[in-house]
């Protein structure tokens, strides 16, 4: 949120609509407050609710990575994404892998990172909480570029990391990071 605007990245499944109407609810805005939606990637735990999310954000900008455009066309108008792109403030960080057009999201002003699924919280890859670790062998088809791509948050400044799957972790993440990088 920022200056009674607000920005959502990843809308989930198309039953999550109602859950971020409430916590816009909470930070004290809405539907035509938020200016940006974005989704990291075009699997369909993260966009399945740009059809919704759209519909009530009627003056919001829709943005994915732009190798990923293609399955969220029929939306409306939705704009390709690319590495160094700025949204709401924040910068695009190109993270194929996952998907070819996968997305991470760099709020430096914050200190947050939105991975997506670049990374996951450790304890959805039986880790612990508080913990990262990396992208899901299961759904990343090319694990060697991911891995390539997750190599790129070294050289951002965060304290914070908000995973696709997993508890955020609000202070160190930079930390665990690199303890995760260092395993690999």
């Amino acid at each position: 949120m920022r200056g009674g605007e607000a920005a959502i990245v990843d809308t989930g499944t198309a039953s999550d609509a109602a859950p971020i109407d409430t916590a816009l609810g909470e930070l004290g805005v809405g539907w035509e407050d938020v200016s940006d939606v974005v989704a990291t990637h075009n699997h369909r735990d993260h966009i399945g609710g740009f059809p919704a999310v759209a519909e009530q954000a009627v003056h919001a900008t829709l943005g994915i990575g732009e190798a990923d455009i293609d399955p969220v066309a029929s939306v409306g108008d939705v704009v390709g994404l690319v590495d160094g792109d700025n949204v709401f403030g924040m910068t695009v960080i190109a993270t194929p892998g996952h998907t070819p057009g996968h997305i991470s999201i760099h709020d430096h002003d914050l200190g947050v990172l939105f991975t997506g699924d670049a990374l996951n919280g450790g304890e959805v890859l039986d880790g612990e909480e508080g913990t990262v670790a990396g992208p899901n062998t299961s759904f990343t088809p090319d694990m060697p570029t991911a891995l390539e791509s997750i190599r790129r948050f070294e050289d951002l400044e965060f304290d914070a990391i908000a995973f696709g799957h997993g508890t955020p972790i609000e202070n160190g993440a930079k930390a665990e990071l690199q303890r995760y990088l260092d395993s690999l």
